[in-house]
């Protein structure tokens, strides 16, 4: 009987150890993925303990794409959107996406409008993404200005400081 039970207890923690390393390598559970042209530059699988991240678009230009790629256990979203909200959850930019069956289909935003928003919004902004299975939607990573400039304006004789619009 004792040898019964450990052979249980190993096969258990077998199939533990299988079910975590397929769910992190993105075979199932919910997990999302973001490239800036073509290179990741964040992936998270929602499992995982909460850490947002900003994302890292130090020297981007008008003509970069950013692609969110969504998967619900294994399948697209239905009615997906994305939207860039400020701290307080206002939506300022929404782009809607088609649905498909495409398991491989990401979500393509233009960086030159994420450059737009944040040059009309100062402040924290925050990436989401939502759909039919995620109604309430779940906020993917944060968008902030990477830094200040402190310069000298000729017209009024004073030092100003500016926002940068890079993101981060």
């Amino acid at each position: 009987m004792q040898r019964f039970m450990l052979k249980m207890n190993a096969i258990a923690v077998l199939l533990i150890s299988l079910f975590s390393l397929s769910a992190k390598a993105g075979a199932g559970g919910e997990y999302y993925r973001i490239f800036l042209n073509n290179k990741l530059i964040l992936e998270r699988n929602v499992l995982e303990p909460l850490s947002m991240k900003d994302l890292p678009l130090d020297n981007v230009t008008a003509t970069d794409h950013l692609v969110v790629y969504y998967s619900h256990c294994g399948s697209v979203g239905k009615g997906r959107s994305i939207t860039i909200r400020d701290e307080n959850g206002k939506v300022l930019k929404e782009w809607n996406f088609a649905d498909t069956d495409d398991k491989k289909a990401g979500m393509t935003i233009p960086v030159k409008e994420l450059l737009a928003v944040k040059k009309a919004n100062n402040g924290v902004l925050n990436l989401h993404y939502a759909a039919k299975e995620l109604p309430k939607g779940r906020m993917l990573a944060g968008i902030s200005s990477k830094s200040r400039t402190t310069g000298f304006n000729e017209d009024t004789k004073k030092e100003s400081t500016a926002i940068t619009t890079v993101l981060r």
